[in-house]
């Protein structure tokens, strides 16, 4: 070999398809993996910091501290786990109540003797029967004390609605570690303050859910805490014995208090909390909804229990230092869920009685708030105080005299408590204390590390090296010993407003880069994506190598380099770098590769193909908004479906048309059909009937199926075996008639060979569909016996579940023989019937029938677009067959492979973009009828990523 040869560098060969096709595909997995992670810094990074000082209305001015005990010396803490706040304080049709309850209204003994003669209202009684009045109050003792000793309102909650969250924000203020996300919402405990903390001592008996929250983080020496075994929240049995559970709890707490000399020591030891969580309600809530006389009833029973509570403390103290509060965590939707913003579910009742409680204010006109929500409440002349949830434990905090909550985020409601003015613009400073030293801990901690730190301007501390806020608290406390304590009270009100918003500001502080980061992540990973595409648009950019852009890459590298410097000089999280890292390596990699766009670019002249690219692309945002808004609104999605129904179809060529009228009717009518489901309400009750009906439907068409295959599953596929006949249909003239006739029927093979062991897994899983009507119609009987769910339905609906699931994949999918592959409906036929059992056994209603209308909508649509696209082949084929017929030469019996047009691409994008969100969003709209923000969002760039992404390819076709 001459030195020559030796030396020449073999030339450079451009990597393969497949080697493009995976770095776009391992390249777009590690962004993704690092972008989802950025919610959590964007979103869900916890608020929690640890402030060195607590704060307390008796030490709220340091050189003149409170001299006098504080206005109570115990508070108990009654959780009804969500009770709405209608339920307590409405009147409700004498026939919904519980039947012990309508013996009690007629006159009876009472279940619970003396505690509901005073619940039932005598102003309209039934001239029939003299006896039974009308209406009836679920809450005679409660509304007793709303309307004399004490106050009432509803306390609104935040999202979730969930019982954790509601918890956190009564005892420790705060609503909730955001990122708790990722480390468990039930028994992990409190990492942050709470009023349990700040207690002398605690008992606590409920749930094991919540109660050991809040005890196991704080010293046992200081708690006494009992919860019931999880095995007794049966959802299939009635649950006010897990509300009775805490009473007999509370009775021996006092026995043993009578026996034990130091038991009674710690029960009269002030600010002792006594902390009870009733977990009845929301039991019998998921399980029979709250408008059921089971949901009532238990309303009834916490009113009792609550009334026998009170004579307890009564009994036992002998005094008025006994401060009451009875709340709940979250309420209850109409259909028996919570977690979402639903105002049933973010509108808890509130009420007080007791030491530091002012009594009822009674007003000369009735409330001019009054709406539908209250109406039957017969509360109008009373005055209604309404708080938000973490406005509570600073309003408890009060009461007992204790610090706030390190990390509270609610004021002070003043007009809950009742004290001398002098202690309650104490009790209000201590309250903007504590919030401003939250800001101040956030100040110091970013102040220390970030080079340019621009703080929250309300808050903002002079240049004499004071900490923020400092001149205004000493202002407070001047007047408070001038004896201005108005003024004291409406500085430290003002106080605490920029203190929370001071915080939240620096909370969220990074937010904006972070989400720019992002955003120009995903913009990066948009373009770099298009480049892949437009390799396919010119042959020769398949086999070209990359090109370096200098130009992209300098800005490339320089944005990342700008975005490092201004991290490292803030010392900011290392997960930052990462974020900023990946979105300069995604616009590195796009400047390798930007020629390719620009090549497509130069190739395409005509003004003309821009004004159709523009008004792609216009279409494709209108498509995004309007999906949007059907996130909001769900009418608009029926609106969608009816115009894919009815609209495209009769765009479509007439030669498809006159072929295919029946297809293009079932599309109609099942396009119908979904959008009628989709514009149901999301409130639903349980009918076993239509669940019934729906499931025989499907066992019909799986009959059907089953009998008569050929009929069902030998239509013809992409340019299948009845070719020949489809094409002789489209012959526009003699000659080209005699052309086709000419040509062999192509065969469609495989049918024969698989049909036998699909036909067998086909037959077991419509078995399992008839055993899973059965089970969900017995369960539901056994139910509303309350009875409990057998043992054997339970059995027996697992097995469904896991042999409806695992024939199709074990059984039914079959490998190729040879050049034989199982047919594509075979085993879409097995997947639909698979899961039709999982359906029957989950659902409630008329999700059954949905189900069979979507699918079948799906598979028509599949059909329809496959026609589509076999018309528009065979058309041309035929086209071919005349040219060659004229000209004496043969025709190529092959398919002729055509570029997709710009209509079909266009209306199989749309299509796809419409139907398969509606499969994820229709099964769960009863949960998604009030969806947070920050869901909608991401559905919208996951939908706006695939749009934009589909209308490059209308544009380069």
């Amino acid at each position: 070999m001459s030195r020559t040869s030796a030396l020449t560098k073999p030339p450079q060969r451009a990597p393969s398809s497949i080697v493009r096709r995976l770095e776009f595909f391992f390249v777009s997995l590690v962004f993704h993996l690092i972008f989802t992670w950025s919610i959590f810094d964007v979103y869900f990074h916890s608020p929690v910091v640890h402030p060195p000082n607590r704060f307390d209305a008796t030490h709220a001015v340091p050189d003149a501290p409170w001299a006098y005990e504080s206005p109570a010396e115990r508070l108990v803490l009654i959780v009804a786990d969500g009770l709405r706040a209608d339920t307590l304080f409405q009147r409700h049709i004498t026939t919904a109540l519980p039947s012990w309850a309508q013996q009690a209204a007629a006159g009876d003994q009472l279940v619970y003797n003396g505690t509901y003669p005073a619940a039932f209202s005598r102003d309209e009684v039934d001239a029939t029967n003299i006896t039974r009045p009308l209406y009836a109050y679920a809450a005679p003792f409660l509304r007793s004390v709303a309307r004399g000793p004490g106050i009432y309102g509803v306390s609104h909650t935040r999202v979730p609605t969930e019982s954790r969250p509601g918890h956190v924000a009564l005892i420790a203020g705060m609503y909730e570690d955001m990122s708790a996300v990722t480390k468990g919402w039930k028994i992990n405990p409190l990492a942050f303050d709470s009023l349990v903390n700040q207690s002398s001592f605690t008992y606590a008996y409920g749930s094991p859910d919540i109660v050991p929250m809040f005890m196991l983080g704080t010293s046992q020496e200081r708690v006494e805490w009992e919860v019931y075994d999880e095995e007794e929240e049966d959802f299939t049995k009635d649950a006010i014995e897990l509300d009775t559970w805490v009473l007999r709890r509370m009775h021996d707490l006092f026995e043993r208090g009578k026996a034990n000399e130091t038991v009674d020591a710690q029960l009269r030891n002030p600010k002792t909390v006594f902390f009870l969580h009733l977990l009845g309600l929301d039991t019998t809530g998921h399980t029979y909804r709250p408008m059921s006389p089971e949901y009532i009833g238990n309303t009834i029973v916490v009113d009792a229990i609550v009334r026998e509570i009170a004579q307890l403390f009564k009994d036992y103290f002998a005094d008025d230092k006994t401060a009451f509060l009875v709340t709940a965590d979250h309420g209850m939707s109409r259909i028996g869920n919570h977690g979402d913003g639903d105002p049933d579910n973010t509108r808890t009742p509130l009420v007080a009685w007791g030491a530091g409680v002012p009594h009822a204010r009674f007003l000369p006109n009735r409330q001019l708030w009054r709406t539908s929500y209250e109406r039957h409440w017969g509360l109008d002349y009373v005055a209604r105080r309404d708080v938000e949830q973490a406005d509570l434990a600073p309003l408890m905090a009060a009461w007992l005299g204790v610090p706030v909550p390190a990390n509270a985020e609610g004021r002070l409601p003043l007009d809950l408590l009742d004290a001398p003015i002098d202690y309650r613009a104490r009790a209000a400073l201590a309250t903007a204390k504590q919030l401003l030293e939250v800001y101040r801990v956030k100040y110091s901690e970013r102040a220390q590390r970030m080079r340019h730190f621009r703080p929250y301007a309300p808050l903002q501390s002079k240049d004499d090296g004071s900490m923020p806020g400092a001149a205004r608290i000493a202002d407070a406390e001047q007047v408070i010993r001038d004896g201005e304590f108005d003024v004291a009270i409406e500085e430290s009100e003002t106080l605490a407003h920029d203190a929370l918003a001071g915080a939240k500001y620096l909370h969220q502080y990074d937010a904006m880069i972070l989400s720019t980061i992002v955003v120009l992540g995903y913009l990066g990973l948009l373009l770099y994506g298009l480049t892949f595409l437009a390799e396919y648009a010119d042959e020769k950019s398949l086999h070209a190598m990359p090109q370096l852009n200098t130009r992209a890459m300098s800005a490339a590298v320089a944005l990342l380099a700008a975005y490092w410097s201004k991290f490292f000089l803030d010392r900011a999280p290392w997960m930052y770098f990462v974020y900023s890292g990946a979105c300069g390596a995604i616009w590195i990699l796009f400047a390798s590769r930007v020629h390719l766009l620009l090549d497509l670019l130069k190739q395409t002249s005509s003004v003309w193909t821009y004004v159709k690219a523009s008004i792609y692309v216009v279409a494709c945002l209108a498509v995004l908004e309007v999906m949007v808004y059907g996130y909001m609104h769900r009418l608009t999605w029926a609106a969608i479906l009816l115009f894919l129904g009815f609209f495209l179809p009769f765009a479509s060529p007439m030669s498809f048309k006159e072929g295919h009228q029946i297809g293009i009717f079932l599309n109609a009518l099942c396009c119908a059909g979904t959008g009628w489901f989709m514009s149901l309400p999301t409130e639903k009750d349980e009918s076993i009937l239509l669940l019934t009906c729906g499931g025989m439907i499907l066992l019909a068409l799986g009959l059907l199926v089953y009998a008569m295959p050929r009929t069902f599953l030998m239509p013809p596929d992409y340019l299948g075996r009845d070719r020949h006949a489809y094409a002789m249909m489209h012959a526009r003239t003699v000659e080209e008639l005699h052309v086709i006739a000419a040509q062999e029927n192509e065969k469609e093979p495989g049918f024969d060979a698989f049909w036998p062991r699909t036909r067998q897994a086909l037959g077991i899983e419509l078995v399992c569909l008839v055993l899973s009507i059965c089970v969900t119609a017995s369960s539901a009987r056994s139910l509303a016996a309350k009875q409990g769910l057998p043992w054997l339905n339970q059995m027996t609906a697992w097995v469904i579940i896991l042999v409806s699931i695992c024939v199709p994949l074990v059984h039914g999918f079959q490998r190729a023989r040879g050049s034989l592959t199982q047919p594509v409906r075979e085993r879409l036929v097995l997947l639909v019937f698979g899961f039709a059992p999982v359906f029957v056994l989950l659902s409630l209603r008329d999700e059954v029938l949905f189900y069979a209308c979507y699918t079948l909508l799906i598979l028509i649509w599949g059909h329809m677009e496959a026609e589509l696209a076999r018309d528009r082949t065979v058309r041309m084929r035929s086209k071919t067959c005349s040219t060659a017929a004229s000209q004496e030469t043969l025709c190529v019996t092959k398919a002729v492979t055509l570029p997709a047009a710009q209509y079909d691409l266009g209306r199989f994008t749309f299509g796809s973009h419409v139907l398969f969100p509606a499969a994820c969003w229709l099964p769960s709209a009863q949960a998604m009828s009030h969806q947070s923000p920050v869901s909608i969002c991401h559905r919208c760039i996951d939908s706006c990523r695939c749009l934009v992404r589909s209308s490059w390819q209308l544009c380069s076709c």
